[in-house]
């Protein structure tokens, strides 16, 4: 290892706690319980939801998302073409509560259909506490707003907010 390297370390891992430490050692090693999660459904709201629609599009035609004013297609959830933070913005779902995101429901249904397919639990950047947490907030939303949801879609949600509990 480099000096330069070395004291790269030296100060990021001086200001962590000697707990977050050691959870990056140790997460590796943990054992994550991926058993499926069944039977969720999806109870009626007191209220009915109205989502802020804050974010920008990032989801066009042919498959095409722009992040970080990077455009690509996606052709793997985990492309080692591709910047990891373009990646986690890919995973976010950040896209279902966009301003005109209605207008693209069918194309969502099969990016959350595909999504589901494609990353197996714990594996790739999709599986990382920070982006299954802000990907289960919007999924959330976009459920209640569209009032409905796959089983498949439930269950899955059920899964990754098992997995974060554990990471």
């Amino acid at each position: 290892m480099s000096l330069e390297r070395y004291l790269k370390y030296i100060h990021t891992v001086r200001y962590l706690k000697v707990q977050q430490i050691f959870g990056r050692v140790i997460r590796p090693f943990k054992n994550v319980n991926t058993t499926p999660v069944v039977g969720l459904v999806i109870r009626e709201p007191v209220k009915s939801f109205t989502p802020v629609r804050l974010n920008k599009r990032s989801m066009y035609e042919s498959g095409r998302f722009v992040f970080l004013n990077e455009t690509g297609v996606l052709a793997e959830w985990n492309d080692p073409q591709r910047s990891k933070l373009w990646l986690y913005n890919l995973h976010y779902f950040d896209d279902l509560n966009s301003g005109d995101a209605s207008t693209r429901y069918e194309q969502h249904q099969g990016l959350i259909r595909r999504w589901i397919e494609e990353n197996p639990p714990v594996f790739g950047n999709g599986w990382e506490p920070y982006p299954v947490s802000l990907r289960i907030v919007n999924w959330i939303k976009w459920f209640l707003y569209h009032g409905h949801a796959e089983q498949s879609h439930l269950s899955s949600l059920g899964l990754q907010s098992k997995v974060l509990m554990q990471t």
